[in-house]
């Protein structure tokens, strides 16, 4: 049984959380682990007791610092917005305890660096939630412009049909703006 500790209630938590909270996890079928959230970790005192009220998690933190004095977790997701995301990734990654992380994965490329060579140091894994990566037609898209099918790409629209309410959180801020623009990497 693995035992998950998230880190931030925003607005993804509730997906992460019905994720790891349905039956595929709870039996552990097709190779996947059983999987156990036991811990949930936000500076919101009233998001975090909601989402731990409403999930059943039997431990609530308000940092990372007393997450990680508690330790009795072996893998966290950090939800956070990115621009912090280094400042949490690296304790946890220290601690040592492998980590999930949402995109985008840093705030810089520095931060980025600093947190790959951190988890190589600790020797956990350290993996970035892709959800569209994986999902068709992505890997079609990639094989044909690879494969020159589809002529010079000059740029990508891409339509998310998932309704959000973008009068709050982290994309919101006009300093956070350029972050919310994904690149494809191939």
């Amino acid at each position: 049984m693995q035992r998950i500790a998230l880190i931030g209630c925003g607005r993804i938590a509730p997906a992460h959380l019905d994720g790891l909270k349905s039956p595929l996890f709870q039996r552990g079928v097709g190779g996947i682990s059983r999987a156990n959230v036991v811990a949930i970790c936000d500076m919101n005192e009233k998001l975090r007791q909601e989402r731990q009220h409403a999930y059943n998690i039997p431990n609530g933190f308000a940092s990372v610092e007393e997450l990680l004095g508690w330790h009795q977790f072996d893998i966290a997701a950090v939800l956070t917005p990115p621009d912090i995301r280094a400042d949490v990734c690296v304790p946890v990654l220290k601690a040592p305890k492998h980590l999930l992380v949402e995109k985008p994965f840093s705030h810089s490329l520095a931060e980025a660096r600093a947190m790959v060579e951190t988890a190589e140091k600790a020797g956990v894994i350290l993996a970035v939630n892709q959800n569209y990566r994986w999902i068709q037609p992505a890997p079609i898209l990639r094989e044909r412009i690879l494969g020159g099918k589809i002529g010079r790409v000059l740029s990508v629209l891409l339509v998310d049909t998932v309704w959000r309410d973008e009068t709050s959180g982290w994309r919101n801020k006009t300093s956070k703006l350029a972050l919310s623009v994904t690149k494809l990497f191939f």
